[in-house]
């Protein structure tokens, strides 16, 4: 590759801490007519002022960064959040060990080219924060958003599970997590899908797959219009089981930490992502919460089959359809039920006729099983026991699949 991909004319802003590494950009540019570079030695830290103005009417930054400077990264942080935020940024640095990679990532770096900086390396790069840009350019940056209520839902890309509880206690988190793994076992390619844990005060998500959580979804928010797609891949952690996982803080952070705005963004990154998204969401509604429901193809309303728990459940559906959110397929999955509840008992059609849905989804208590493989991070498709437990979550992944192919189908037709 000796080339630019585009005919036109590029301007770059190269900001180096050595002459040497500016040396390097200048030489490996040089023979590329299309490009335009201009570079300022010195420490981001203390030539940001200065450069910001100049820097952000470039076609594209490249910063030389010392990762190991808290100060560079704190520097490098408020320029992309404010002057350089519609700028695409490729990073060089001389160390790029993983923490530093994601560190990098999450702040909605395009790409990182290795020192030495090489000719191929650097249009390597470069290249990757074009297409960067050419992905989110379809809205003008000064395009005022629109409140999401106002908006049309995004149905692109991969499909959306949302995960409500009908109150707390009743294993919610449990049918998210093993409900991600059973379909991470039905994908045809590798991290192929992502649970996210929204509920940002007492979200267990990690907990359940023993992954403490290095970047969790609360930071994802915060990146306002630098979310995507690359960002998120960036921040999400791998599990043995196939499934990726974004996780909640270890701590709690108040409700409206999060904006529709910003949990829109994420679902969009979602689903450009993933080919599945399984989000579980807090008991509480708000602005925000709405919109994932929105954004949702499938709602899993998670209950126990207990008087205080279908009256829960009921006032969730209630509103669902307040929110003007009936249409979307909601699935009532009975959790921890007991075996006599199998044959079809008179509570369950006692339920049934209250909340106005089926409730044919009823997966066993099997306190032993479970217990066991949350202790070793593993889910029911890893772990030995619980194979009728196994089956009613299979059976759940079918039911969704089912939904999202009719509605599907009734949108076609429409």
């Amino acid at each position: 590759m000796t080339h630019m991909m585009s005919s036109k004319s590029l301007s770059v802003s190269a900001l180096c801490r050595s002459e040497a590494t500016a040396d390097s950009v200048r030489a490996a540019l040089g023979p590329d007519r299309a490009v335009r570079c201009s570079t300022r030695v010195g420490p981001l830290a203390e030539t940001a002022g200065a450069v910001a103005q100049d820097a952000a009417a470039a076609d594209l930054v490249i910063v030389d960064l010392d990762l190991s400077d808290r100060a560079e990264i704190d520097a490098l942080d408020r320029l992309i959040s404010g002057p350089w935020a519609d700028v695409p940024v490729v990073v060089t640095a001389p160390d790029t060990d993983l923490a530093g990679l994601r560190r990098l990532m999450r702040l909605g770096i395009a790409d990182v080219v290795p020192q030495p900086v090489t000719r191929a390396d650097l249009l390597a790069g470069i290249q990757a924060a074009q297409a960067r840009r050419a992905r989110t350019s379809s809205v003008p940056p000064d395009t005022p958003e629109a409140p999401a209520a106002d908006r049309r839902p995004a149905r692109r890309g991969g499909l959306t599970v949302a995960v409500l509880k009908a109150g707390g206690g009743c294993g919610a988190t449990t049918v998210a997590v093993h409900v991600a793994a059973a379909f991470a076992r039905r994908a045809n390619r590798p991290r192929a899908v992502g649970l996210v844990d929204l509920d940002m005060q007492f979200g267990t998500c990690g907990l359940f797959l023993d992954m403490p959580v290095e970047t969790s979804a609360v930071e994802v928010l915060r990146a306002g219009r630098r979310l995507d797609a690359d960002m998120l891949r960036a921040a999400v952690q791998h599990h043995r089981s196939g499934l990726d996982l974004l996780g909640a803080p270890d701590h709690v952070v108040p409700l409206d930490e999060a904006t529709p705005e910003a949990v829109e963004r994420l679902a969009a990154a979602c689903r450009d992502l993933w080919g599945c998204t399984v989000i579980d969401l807090p008991s509480a509604w708000t602005d925000w919460t709405r919109t994932v429901l929105e954004q949702a193809d499938v709602v899993l309303l998670v209950m126990q089959m207990s008087v205080p728990a279908i009256h829960q459940a009921a006032r969730q559906l209630e509103t669902l359809a307040a929110e003007g959110l009936s249409e979307t397929p909601v699935i009532g999955v009975v959790n921890r039920s007991a075996r006599g509840l199998f044959g079809r008992s008179d509570m369950v059609k006692s339920a049934e006729k209250t909340l106005g849905i089926p409730l044919t989804h009823l997966i066993p208590s099997d306190w032993k099983a479970v217990s066991a493989a949350v202790d070793a991070g593993e889910t029911l498709f890893e772990a030995r026991q619980a194979r009728p437990a196994r089956k009613a979550v299979e059976d759940v992944v079918k039911a969704v699949l089912a939904a999202a192919r009719r509605t599907e189908t009734a949108a076609s037709a429409g």
